[in-house]
This record gives C-alpha cells, sequence and structure tokens, in this order.
C-alpha cells in the first residue's frame, strides 16, 4: 500500500529524520554525487530550496511545490515479528531496501518527466528521479508499524542535461490539453502510478522475505503477513485503525455520500493525527511492546491504553 501527499512545510526534516537517518537514492542521487549518502538537515535544505545537496548549483528556478511523500506501508505483522525476534532486523530491513529500489524503478519509468516551456505546459521525458528515504517503525498511537517515507523531489534533469521540475497535477492538465489529448490528463504520473507502484513493493516484499526463509499468508482482501504473528497480536497493536475509522465516520455524517471514501479517510488521518514526541525512546517502547505481546500470549487481559500519558509530549 502507498500513501502521496505534499512533503509539510513546518520542519519536515525534523519530523522525518526523528527515527533515523535517511539516504539519497535514485538516478539523479548518482548523478549528483549522493548516492546511499546520508541526508543532512543542511542537504535537505539546500534541496527544500532549489540547489544541489551541496548548496553550490541552482536547479532551475525556485519551486512553489517542493516534494511529494511517497509512503509505503510494511504488511502489519513486519514490525510486530521484529519486536518478537529482534534478530530478524537486518533481513527484514534488507527485504525493504530491495522492494523500495523496485518501486522506484518503475517510478522512474512512468514518473520522470520534465516541465518546460512558459508555464510549464510543455512535457518531455527526463533522466530520473531523486528521493530521500526515511524508514519509520511507529504509529501516531506510538504502536508498531513500519512504513518508509520517500521524499520524491521535485526536480530532475532533461535529456539535454538542464534542469525543471516534475509536472504537478495542474500542469499535467495544462499540457494534456495543450496537446489535444483526453481522459486522464487532470491526474499526474505520479497518482496514476499510485497502485502499480504499491502493488510492486508488496510483491518484491514478500519475495525477499520467503528467500531469507521466512513463511508469509495471504491476507484477505490484499497483501500478505509472516506466519508467526497471530490476529490477535496484529488487532492490540492496530490502535491507529479504529481511530481513523472512526473519524472518518464523523465526516460521513457531516459531508454525506458525495465524498469518495478514500477521501474521507485522508481528511480524517490529517484531522486526528497526534505529533510524536521529540523525546521518545525506541528501545524503551520496544520493550513495552514485547510485554504486552508475552501477555496476550498467555491470555493476560491488558489494562486499556491511557493516550494522555502516552501522547502529553506531543506538540
Amino acid at each position: 500500500m502507498l500513501r502521496i501527499a505534499p512533503v509539510p512545510k513546518t520542519d519536515p526534516f525534523g519530523y522525518y529524520s526523528a527515527e533515523g537517518p535517511g539516504t539519497f537514492e535514485g538516478t539523479l542521487a548518482a548523478v549528483l554525487g549522493v548516492d546511499g549518502c546520508v541526508v543532512t538537515r543542511a542537504a535537505f535544505q539546500h534541496l527544500w530550496d532549489g540547489r544541489s545537496p551541496d548548496g553550490l548549483r541552482k536547479l532551475g528556478r525556485t519551486r512553489r511545490f517542493r516534494a511529494w511523500d511517497v509512503v509505503a506501508i510494511d504488511p502489519k505483522s513486519l514490525p510486530i515479528y521484529e519486536v518478537l525476534h529482534p534478530e530478524s532486523t537486518l533481513d527484514i530491513e534488507a527485504a525493504r531496501r530491495t522492494a523500495s529500489r523496485a518501486m522506484l524503478a518503475l517510478l522512474e519509468e512512468r514518473c520522470a518527466w520534465a516541465r518546460r516551456g512558459a508555464g510549464g505546459t510543455k512535457l518531455e521525458k527526463a533522466v530520473g528521479l531523486l528521493t530521500s528515504r526515511f524508514p519509520h517503525k511507529l504509529s501516531r498511537a506510538l504502536q508498531p508499524a513500519s512504513h518508509t517515507h520517500h521524499i520524491l523531489w521535485s526536480l530532475t534533469q532533461r535529456l539535454d542535461s538542464s534542469w525543471g521540475a516534475l509536472p504537478g497535477i495542474r500542469s499535467t492538465r495544462a499540457a494534456r490539453n495543450r496537446n489535444g489529448r483526453h481522459g486522464s490528463g487532470h491526474r499526474s504520473a505520479l497518482y496514476l502510478a499510485k497502485r502499480e507502484a504499491g502493488e510492486v513493493y508488496q510483491a518484491v516484499l514478500r519475495a525477499e522475505l520467503e528467500r531469507h526463509g521466512y513463511r508469509t499468508r495471504d491476507r484477505e482482501g490484499f497483501g500478505f503477513e509472516l506466519v508467526g504473528v497471530s490476529d490477535r497480536l496484529m488487532r492490540h497493536f492496530s490502535r491507529r485503525r479504529p481511530e481513523l475509522l472512526a473519524h472518518a465516520e464523523r465526516l460521513r455524517a457531516e459531508h454525506g455520500d458525495r465524498v469518495p471514501e478514500q477521501k474521507l479517510l485522508v481528511w480524517a488521518a490529517r484531522g486526528s493525527r497526534a505529533e510524536k514526541p521529540k523525546d521518545l525512546s525506541l528501545p524503551t517502547l520496544e520493550a513495552r511492546w514485547r510485554e504486552e505481546a508475552r501477555a496476550l500470549e498467555r491470555g493476560v487481559k491488558l489494562a486499556p491504553p491511557t493516550p494522555s500519558r502516552e501522547r502529553g509530549r506531543d506538540r
């Protein structure tokens, strides 16, 4: 599953790097000499300002829209399995990296287009994409929920070596209309590739895990889960999902059926999210999760969560 949204303007680097460093990836990372390098705050800010990661070159005009956040969400059983079996982390993270690379390869094939001309209405094929990859392990309810943020920068290199911006939704519509095309011109290539990119990520992730010797099972509806993590454990560590559904129901009552279900869920996620504490300790949380998992497996009834304590330090 993929989620795509604009990168927030308020201290984005602080949020994305809160759980560990990110790395540069993509064809343009090699072009810019930062492939596999750690994303520093300075490099992030340079790109945000429309410059190269080292700050020495201007990469086209300053853009109002800087980047997308492409979030690849793992099956729920993966982070729980890592908590119960810490020795599996290296294998699982390697599988995630391989799945991310496969997903990025598809996005480069489908979405590497550059704007050109007055208003950026002309689109032409580009060299590739630049992403900053930040793996996260926490949900906003402070429960295990591994997902990877791929910051897809809105810049690319044209085939003549000049630099330009990736097309946004509005510029794609203008380009399609100007060329006399019809159909899905109101959507950018990134959104059109979203479903297939998510399927590629899930398929490669599953194949890599099985190659490392992990057993998987089909999940009802779509996707897979790891064998060895019970449905009971997954329900216990899925506190965020009921919050979203409850908030979406309130929005449904307010807006009626004229708003699509997926859009309601997006609104619910934005409207009900709490900020993660700055001083959280992942090892402490993992120790607590292990205790909860063992208690559940023994049939011990756990006390209900106390959000005010767990999230009282939120910004």
